[in-house]
């Protein structure tokens, strides 16, 4: 085999080489970024398991929900009314009587500080690209659209 067979065998494999490596680096390309996809997936499934089972955020769903309604919460029976709901969502500062949040406005005062405390915590994993926003959009958008109501 003479040298100029020989430089353009060469050639072509290096050629057959770098087509190769460009292939393979798309495709590990394509690969991370669905892996990527399904970590946004599994942290969006855990902010929802977490919304799903959290007692003072299953809780405010209720009363976000109703205006009279009679629930067991944590094994008792517990009113949700209207009323009390807005009473419970006064300025603290503002209050002189003791006890400032009487019979059940202190737990509903608690469901709506877990409940903005998770929101929160939602905006920063949106913000910071943890999970999609039009997912989490779509599960969490009634809660938001009523607790701003």
């Amino acid at each position: 085999m003479n040298d100029e067979t020989k430089n353009l065998y060469d050639f072509y494999l290096n050629i057959a080489t770098l087509l190769g490596a460009g292939i393979a680096f798309i495709i590990s390309l394509h690969q991370w970024r669905r892996a990527q996809g399904w970590q946004r997936a599994e942290q969006l499934d855990k902010l929802i398991h977490k919304f799903e089972t959290d007692e003072l955020l299953r809780l405010v769903t209720l009363i976000i929900d109703w205006t009279d309604r009679e629930i067991t919460y944590r094994g008792q029976p517990f009113s949700v009314q209207n009323d009390e709901v807005l009473l419970a969502l006064r300025d603290h500062s503002t209050i002189k009587d003791r006890p400032m949040f009487p019979g059940e406005q202190s737990t509903i005062r608690d469901s709506y500080d877990a409940l903005l405390s998770f929101f929160n915590r939602l905006d920063v994993a949106i913000t910071s690209d943890l999970i999609d926003a039009e997912s989490a959009k779509s599960y969490f958008a009634y809660w938001l659209d009523h607790f701003l109501r």
